[in-house]
């Protein structure tokens, strides 16, 4: 299934995407920013899930 995509202008830290590019061994701007906005979003939900977790459990 393919994502919806939209074509936005940002300012982004030059240095900081850099970074991430290599880190991630990605070779475009837009590979390392889609991989950073999927990894921010299952971080989030992980620990959504995670806190419902604990709190299921003090109950």
């Amino acid at each position: 299934m393919r994502a919806t995509v939209s074509v936005t202008q940002i300012d982004i830290d030059d240095d900081a995407l850099e970074r991430a590019m290599a880190l991630a061994k990605v070779r475009t701007k837009k590979e390392a920013v889609n991989l950073a906005l999927h990894f921010y979003a299952e971080q989030q939900e992980r620990a959504a899930r995670i806190s419902r977790h604990f709190e299921r459990a003090r109950e």
